[in-house]
């Protein structure tokens, strides 16, 4: 079975108290449950990235102002603890993309990249580790034509932001955030999906990023469209463009915010779990029976629910 490398080190993790899923912590909780589940990875700790290094994708006043303290970032604060973490994440996300240049994918299981523009961050995004990687995947002539496709339930403006700022038009970028919002696009959303396999083929890219959302799921508290097993089917599509067009890919967790009753993060944990299976072609662990799915899109739709 094949092995999934996973870029993490304790140097990654930040914790600034947000009370929605833990993003900075996102990497440690992620790797102790695969590690616990069996789930065959490896863990490489990653290389920071220099000042210069975050500055292909971002303007030099920005990143210097953000690491010096001088600025909020993307979580508006200036804690230093988050500014010693993301020159990890935007070197690790670099890691992640060369070795699955040599390996065919690899996994950086951290996320808040895609609100960050050129100059400035928003929605807990301060870099954008996805357009940092692929300036210097270019730079290095590793790959020239980029896609991106970014699940993630909200939409990816901060990359679109970048790419228009840059001037880049060898950039495929699709986020799902910008057609599908709620419960009501469920019919819709993994035709949409399978549809990207053409568009891709047609681009040719080199290379490709994934940003798997985890908060596209039908119970999350944003309420996205698709039930556990319809976003393992969601992450099946992607990996397996990547497979049959022969493309490597580097993916990220972005999104979830799913908690459990006693407080914890299990379940938005099994979801990012899942994704990993989709990645490796194992069976999806699903926590959902059809009768909740149903009475889960009832509920959302402010509609009776049978025998309540």
């Amino acid at each position: 079975m094949k092995t999934l490398s996973v870029i993490y080190a304790p140097d990654m993790d930040f914790d600034v108290g947000t009370n929605t899923f833990p993003i900075g912590i996102k990497g440690r909780l992620f790797t102790t449950a695969a590690l616990a589940s069996g789930l065959p990875i490896r863990i490489v700790p990653p290389h920071p990235m220099d000042r210069a290094g975050i500055k292909l994708a971002h303007d030099s006043e920005y990143v210097d102002a953000v690491l010096d303290l001088r600025r909020d970032n993307g979580l508006f604060n200036r804690d230093p603890a988050v500014a010693r973490a993301l020159p990890y994440h935007c070197g690790g996300f670099l890691d992640a993309s060369l070795i699955a240049l040599e390996e065919g994918m690899a996994l950086m299981p951290f996320s808040a990249f895609h609100h960050a523009e050129y100059a400035d961050g928003h929605g807990l995004c301060t870099f954008n580790a996805t357009m940092v990687a692929a300036m210097h995947l270019r730079q290095q002539r590793k790959a020239y034509r980029i896609a991106i496709i970014d699940t993630d339930l909200h939409y990816g403006d901060g990359t679109d932001h970048i790419i228009a700022a840059l001037q880049l038009c060898d950039i495929f970028h699709f986020t799902t955030g910008k057609y599908f919002t709620g419960p009501s696009d469920a019919p819709f959303y993994l035709t949409r999906i399978r549809q990207l396999r053409d568009e891709i083929r047609q681009f040719r890219p080199d290379f490709m990023f994934y940003q798997a959302g985890g908060d596209a799921h039908l119970e999350d508290p944003f309420v996205g469209p698709l039930s556990t097993i319809e976003m393992y089917e969601r992450d099946k599509i992607v990996f397996g463009i990547c497979k049959e067009l022969n493309i490597p890919v580097a993916f990220t967790l972005s999104g979830g915010y799913q908690r459990d009753e006693d407080g914890g993060f299990t379940r938005q944990t099994r979801l990012y779990l899942n994704t990993i299976r989709a990645a490796l072609t194992m069976p999806c662990e699903n926590d959902m029976t059809d009768d909740e799915v149903r009475f889960a899109r009832l509920r959302v739709r402010d509609e009776p629910v049978p025998g309540s």
